[in-house]
């Protein structure tokens, strides 16, 4: 369970753009590609809004560096090139994406193997989302690219990357949420994973019902009393 839906449409966007960029299946440019995008987007979103950030991949990293206003430009190459190493945004080589999405986003249908490491989007709805983030975003998705290709990034391109892209921004009314909710309900005829999906919903919305007062939705799922 994840409480950054917005990831999904996110790591669509990102593997589509490596696809057009890059046209490449070396691993190392990937790797590179992966997570700059990431760790562009946690310090973006810390800096545009810290306190709905929480649990983004790389956000603790970013946190007190993000909160000193006199500070205005930022690297991106040496909290992310050192892959499987301390000292970084994320020790994972593969970042946030490879360690928690890859798999299921295989299962669901919104990527594919390109080679054993990197990823190309699905013709159909990896690329639907996709194609709603560019669409939707078009300068924050410039300023976040430019941003990976330099390897640096200014604290007012954060700050627009932030209004558009922050995982509890997600206009309701979009394309990319309408993509993301008929994912969520299971509604895709092409998505093997919808039936259990539906599932997860109606527990979901089970524990919402029953609950009273203030709960935590993730503990009341995962924890069992005795």
């Amino acid at each position: 369970m994840t409480n950054r839906l917005r990831y999904y449409s996110f790591y669509c966007w990102v593997v589509w753009q490596f696809e057009q960029i890059h046209h490449t299946t070396k691993e190392d440019k990937w790797v590179e590609f992966i997570r700059r995008c990431e760790a562009a987007i946690a310090l973006a979103c810390q800096i545009g809004d810290a306190a709905n950030a929480l649990g983004m991949a790389g956000s603790e990293w970013w946190r007190y560096e993000a909160a000193d206003t006199s500070k205005k430009t930022f690297d991106l190459i040496k909290p992310t090139n050192r892959p499987g190493e301390d000292g970084q945004y994320l020790k994972s080589k593969y970042g946030n994406f490879g360690q928690f999405y890859t798999a299921s986003m295989l299962e669901m249908g919104l990527i594919d193997s390109a080679s054993a490491r990197v990823y190309g989007v699905t013709s159909t709805a990896g690329k639907a989302l996709a194609v709603a983030v560019q669409e939707e975003h078009p300068e924050a998705c410039a300023l976040l690219l430019k941003a990976v290709k330099s390897g640096r990034i200014s604290r007012s391109d954060c700050e627009t990357i932030s209004e558009a892209l922050h995982p509890s921004y997600l206009d309701p009314s979009s394309q990319e949420a309408r993509l993301l909710k008929e994912f969520l309900q299971g509604g895709r005829a092409d998505d093997p994973t919808a039936e259990a999906r539906r599932i997860s919903l109606r527990n979901v919305l089970a524990v919402v019902s029953d609950s009273k007062g203030e709960f935590d939705l993730r503990r009341d799922l995962y924890v069992q009393v005795w």
